[in-house]
């Protein structure tokens, strides 16, 4: 009796998300993953003359992460019309492929969006 593979076709999932009523479809990798993470992450021990430009540059490779995710997906798009796409809806991208690689999900970026909207305590 041969053992079941339990990673069998996983390559082939395809994530779904919605951007500006328009339905893409998208494979991240594991790479695509470790951009968005970073990206959370609190640079530590560094002074505070060089936060932006560490912030900066983790923006750009979010940014770059993001084109090559939609560029894999649609190989046959033109590079400039992803990116006046991403530029245009850039905070729904991004919510929706943090939600598409399970980094959070819908309900708890909702509750957080919540939060950033309510009115500061008197």
């Amino acid at each position: 009796m041969s053992e079941l593979n339990p990673f069998e076709d996983l390559s082939k999932r395809v994530k779904t998300i919605e951007i500006g009523g328009k339905t893409i479809k998208i494979k991240p990798q594991i790479k695509d993953l470790a951009a968005f993470i970073a990206m959370g992450k609190e640079p530590k021990n560094v002074p505070p003359e060089r936060v932006m430009e560490i912030e900066e540059k983790k923006t750009i490779k979010l940014t770059d992460t993001m084109i090559g995710i939609l560029m894999r997906a649609y190989p046959k798009a033109k590079r400039e019309d992803i990116e006046v796409d991403l530029m245009e809806n850039y905070t729904t991208y991004m919510q929706e492929m943090t939600i598409a690689m399970g980094l959070t999900t819908r309900k708890e970026l909702e509750k957080a969006m919540a939060k950033l909207n309510e009115p500061p305590l008197a």
